[in-house]
């Protein structure tokens, strides 16, 4: 494993995990076959749709978004493909602790993990610039889920390598990242980190991604993988 800080808290491991290709295509194939979670609800008759976070879209711009499996581990998963994600996870974990040596402060900021998600691009699907720690709020309104304010690093593991696009790219810094396979991104959250993935303009880009927070969310509380 290479370890290489890109600058502003953005460290890249390269060549972190060694990715079976052949798995990890069943495992997608089981995700789509089993996977029956709404992400998006129309609400009104406006042009806009709302997620089950409270974010708000526009409904032609659906079908540019990433698909997504919350969902990675459920009480009927195969045991082959429990044993997979472990791996990610254990993984992710162990470079968590390599990005808590560059940075020790970090450490005060992280006591628990929330279960990974799976994200999938393709066909000219992206996500515009964001933090991974604001959430939609109202004056006078509860946000609908609290989460994203606890969350203190993004990871991001590339599973796959057969597509074109789809980097990540930190506007603020200039940068744009493309992750191999077997690699991941760490990133802060808050609006230093701030993110987009850029259109995958051919094959279909695959990413496991966790986030590592700190105090208690209050509603909403994910499920919460405190293995180490």
């Amino acid at each position: 494993m290479i370890i290489k800080h890109l600058g502003h808290g953005i460290v890249l491991f390269e060549n972190a995990l060694d990715i079976d290709k052949e798995l990890t295509s069943q495992y997608m194939e089981y995700l789509r076959s089993t996977n029956n979670e709404v992400h998006f609800f129309d609400t009104s008759e406006s042009s806009e749709v709302v997620n089950t976070s409270g974010y708000k879209f526009d409904k032609n711009e659906i079908s540019l978004a990433p698909e997504r499996f919350i969902r990675t581990i459920t009480n009927d998963t195969p045991k082959q493909f429990v044993d997979l994600v472990q791996s990610y996870e254990d993984t992710l974990y162990a470079c968590l602790v390599e990005y808590c040596k560059l940075f020790p402060v970090a450490v005060e900021a992280i006591t628990w993990r929330a279960r990974g998600s799976i994200a999938t691009y393709k066909n000219g699907q992206h996500i515009g610039c964001h933090s991974d720690s604001s959430v939609p709020c109202a004056v006078g309104e509860m946000p609908a889920n609290q989460i994203a304010l606890h969350t203190t690093l993004t990871a991001s593991l590339v599973l796959n390598n057969d597509f074109e696009g789809g980097e990540l790219g930190f506007r603020a810094w200039g940068k744009v990242v493309h992750i191999n396979a077997g690699s991941i991104l760490y990133y802060p959250s808050t609006y230093i980190g701030a993110h987009e993935v850029l259109p995958v303009t051919s094959g279909e880009r695959i990413a496991y991604l966790e986030r590592f927070c700190h105090g208690h969310p209050g509603i909403g509380m994910p499920e919460v993988n405190d293995n180490n």
